[in-house]
């Protein structure tokens, strides 16, 4: 693997850590979230399909920029893009059920991570030591959730597989105005503010963006 190929990713936040499989899509760290793998990389040798998920951009390098691209390269680079956009469209299908089934048997329930944040008598959706947040599009259909329990004295926090996070919300009031966070302790504590002043807004939890 070219040293210009790890120097071209990190310029576009992606971190690449050891050897890439060659001929199929491996998944990454980005340089804001080093312990995430919001990116993914197609190592062809001689080309490299890259994404950071983050923002959404995709490009392509080439280990020789003065070749001109190959037919059969771009035929199977577009191929294996191809796939793995149907494998997100899937995995996002398989993450909204799976999570309209956890959601189903959830209860409201004051949980751990709520009383450490200082919501004492908040009531979240739980289910068994997990507090469910649910993560919809703007029109309210539920495309999956953020799971946060507790794991060896600290609070994890995940996405379930295969969740669309990217335009993803959780939203907190119905107000027409709009105040905008990421995380949803966060998110409380702005509507917690609100409720104290004559402001009137929702609050929008966009998680990772």
């Amino acid at each position: 693997m070219s040293n210009s190929l790890i120097t071209f990713s990190h310029s576009l936040g992606l971190v690449i850590q050891g050897h890439l499989p060659i001929g199929r899509w491996f998944r990454v760290p980005t340089t804001t979230h080093p312990k995430k793998r919001n990116g993914s990389i197609f190592y062809g040798v001689e080309y490299a399909h890259l994404c950071n998920w983050e923002d959404g951009t995709t490009h392509t390098w080439f280990s020789d920029k003065e070749a001109k691209p190959n037919p059969d390269v771009m035929r199977r680079m577009a191929e294996a893009s191809a796939r793995q956009d149907a494998k997100r469209v899937q995995d996002a299908a398989r993450a909204a059920q799976t999570a309209r089934e956890m959601l189903s048997r959830a209860h409201a329930y004051t949980h751990p991570y709520l009383e450490a944040k200082g919501f004492q008598k908040h009531r979240g959706e739980v289910l068994d030591d997990s507090l469910l947040i649910r993560m919809t599009d703007l029109r309210g259909a539920v495309v999956g959730l953020q799971e946060i329990k507790m794991v060896d004295g600290d609070f994890r926090k995940k996405f379930l597989f295969g969740t669309r996070a990217s335009g993803a919300v959780h939203q907190l009031g119905r107000e027409p105005g709009a105040i905008l966070c990421e995380g949803y302790a966060t998110g409380l504590s702005i509507r917690a503010a609100l409720d104290s002043c004559p402001m009137r807004a929702r609050v929008v939890i966009c998680f990772s963006a």
